[in-house]
């Protein structure tokens, strides 16, 4: 968890150079259908910090990320949802 921290911190305020994600991506994908609640989260917060920071770039990433996110929606958990959300609004810039 600490690391997909580390991800979302460094993404923070950044322009990301563009790359492959792929990896991490699918990475990202398997840690979000956790079934312990943190982390998921945090790495929906990950998530959200790439597309923030990768803006246009990420768009072959996030069809990997969209599905298993919007599918944590349904849980019932307010905090949860209110990732989604910002991981939602994120999706907008790319």
């Amino acid at each position: 968890m600490a690391k997909l921290n580390e991800i979302k911190a460094a993404c923070a305020n950044v322009k990301v150079k563009p790359g492959n994600t792929d990896g991490l991506c699918a990475f990202l994908k398997k840690e979000i259908a956790s079934s312990n609640i943190n982390i998921s989260m945090a790495a929906i917060g990950a998530a959200t910090g790439l597309a923030n920071g990768l803006t246009k770039e990420f768009a072959a990433g996030l069809k990997i990320l969209l599905t298993p996110i919007f599918l944590k929606y349904k849980e019932k958990r307010p905090i949860v949802q209110e990732e989604v959300n910002k991981f939602a609004d994120s999706v907008l810039k790319c």
